[in-house]
């Protein structure tokens, strides 16, 4: 073990950024953050989120401050109990997704993770807006879309589309639709602006097809609109995955099943710099097959 790294680590957390930490120890910025970087690599922990815009000690980091700064503190002994964590996983770990995610199949996943885990503590964070993960303290998220957060490492977990649904009563007591410009003589339930005037949809073999619909009831999530739907509201463009269990019950049905939105990418993010969290290691291995066969199996043909 490197004391100079260690006594260094202790200097950045006190200063609260490593460009305070370099003006007071009048070294240059980049020493610091390599040095930081091999005391992680040696510890195989990270002990700091840090990007461009954010910087604060990991939960890890601050234990590992604590033990140092303490009045008989051993070097050492702290590393090993870093060590020792890394195999236990204790502490705090929390996990973001949207709301659909949140409601769907995160919670079973975090209930049998928590099981094998029993003395982390795991948070869900249900959130319908960007999270700056390094700002909020959030050890992971699952999101859908392209991601652009270069601070972020990220692995695919797999795709989602969107599908017409509505209900059987609503279809046989409304005309029938053939065409997508038929769609246009129905109600139409939005789940989010951006789809409530126009939509883009490609057809089985490639073609893509441009609609302009006009919703008469929009929700701000996709769970509200397939309740709306259920209700018997209209014809709903819904994520498959959300859609799987009413669709395999026949509370829900296809509508133009030849017709799909463009797919769209999840993936697990987490802060990219440092050593990577075994909290994180164990979560995104722990999970990644149970949600790949999840998504592939809602993906319905």
């Amino acid at each position: 073990m490197d004391y100079n790294r260690v006594a260094l680590f202790i200097s950045v957390v006190e200063a609260g950024s490593l460009s305070e930490a370099a003006r007071r120890l009048n070294v240059a910025k980049s020493n610091l953050s390599r040095s930081l970087s091999s005391l992680e690599q040696e510890l195989g922990i990270q002990l700091i989120y840090r990007n461009t815009r954010n910087f604060r000690p990991t939960e890890a980091g601050l234990n590992f401050y604590n033990q140092c700064r303490g009045p008989f503190f051993d070097i050492k002994m702290a590393a090993e109990s870093m060590k020792q964590n890394d195999k236990e996983l204790k502490g705090n770990f929390v996990i973001t997704a949207a709301v659909d995610l949140a409601h769907t199949i995160l919670p079973s996943i975090v209930a049998d993770f928590s099981k094998a885990y029993p003395s982390l503590q795991v948070e869900i964070r249900a959130e319908d807006r960007f999270v700056n993960l390094v700002k909020e303290g959030v050890d992971l998220a699952l999101r859908m879309g392209t991601l652009s957060d270069s601070d972020l490492k990220a692995t695919k977990i797999s795709d989602i589309s969107l599908i017409l649904v509505s209900t059987a009563q609503y279809l046989n007591s409304h005309p029938r639709i053939r065409t997508l410009e038929q769609l246009k003589e129905h109600t139409y339930v939005s789940f989010n602006r951006r789809f409530d005037k126009n939509i883009t949809l490609i057809k089985r073999g490639g073609s893509s097809y441009r609609i302009k619909m006009s919703s008469q009831l929009i929700a701000n999530n996709p769970i509200i609109a397939k309740t709306l739907t259920l209700l018997g509201k209209g014809i709903a463009l819904l994520p498959d995955f959300i859609c799987y269990d009413e669709l395999k019950t026949g509370q829900l049905v296809r509508v133009l099943p030849d017709f799909a939105s463009e797919a769209s990418p999840v993936h697990f993010v987490w802060p990219a710099r440092g050593a990577e969290s075994p909290k994180v290691r164990a979560f995104v291995d722990f999970s990644r097959d149970t949600l790949r066969k999840y998504f592939i199996t809602s993906a319905i043909d």
